[in-house]
């Protein structure tokens, strides 16, 4: 947690001053064919048909499992106050659900990213870094799985509550795109910051890692 250790050391200065292939299928031969030489039937290379691809389920939202947080405090006591910790965890899944599952399951862009950063952290994540933070332009993606969406939460307590949430993240996706499997792997650490719209990502360090049914693995990664 090398951001929140950064961090720390400035929340303690605060103190200081106020404030698969499927098989094809049988071929029936009658009597009168069974000498006729028979074509083998066509094998589809496609891991899922199109059509597999376009008709899925609405599941529920996914969520972020986050265990007990670390909370760094100048004072006692040092605790995470609940309606911290659901804001968090609110932005948390947004960011899950509105970045990464449901462009893949539907294959659309995300248009709206300030439910989840603010101010330079929003405009890097819209420009030059959302390769890293977003699963967008690329196909449906059937039978689409959340592996894993966990979250390891560092409070800093100044004078004045809870300052900053470092998230420590790891977010494993998999599914099946036209001609085989499509994976996503994330990980890294989102920085919390509270303002008048809530809590909102302001600070990052995010890798993002794909494979596709070609083979290609590509990496990027994004810090701010």
């Amino acid at each position: 947690m090398r951001r929140a250790a950064r961090l720390l050391g400035l929340v303690a200065a605060v103190a200081l001053v106020p404030a698969c292939s499927r098989p094809g299928p049988e071929v029936a031969v009658s009597p009168a064919r069974a000498a006729e030489p028979i074509a083998a039937p066509a094998v589809e290379p496609a891991a899922v048909e199109p059509a597999a691809v376009e008709a899925q389920p609405q599941p529920e939202p996914a969520r972020f499992a986050v265990g007990a947080p670390a909370v760094h405090a100048v004072r006692a006591p040092a605790e995470l106050p609940e309606e911290v910790r659901s804001g968090i965890e609110e932005v948390l899944d947004r960011y899950l659900n509105l970045a990464m599952v449901e462009p893949l399951r539907r294959a659309t862009p995300v248009e709206d990213l300030s439910g989840v950063f603010r101010g330079g952290a929003l405009e890097r994540a819209t420009g030059p870094d959302r390769g890293a933070l977003v699963d967008e332009g690329f196909p449906r993606v059937a039978r689409l799985h959340v592996g894993e969406a966990s979250a390891r939460l560092t409070a800093l307590v100044g004078p004045g509550g809870v300052a900053v949430v470092a998230a420590d993240v790891h977010v494993v996706l998999t599914g099946a795109v036209v001609g085989g499997a499509f994976n996503v792997d994330r990980a890294g650490e989102l920085e919390l910051r509270p303002g008048d719209d809530g809590w909102r990502v302001t600070g990052y360090s995010v890798t993002a890692t794909r494979s596709g049914p070609d083979g290609v693995v590509t990496t990027t990664t994004a810090g701010s």
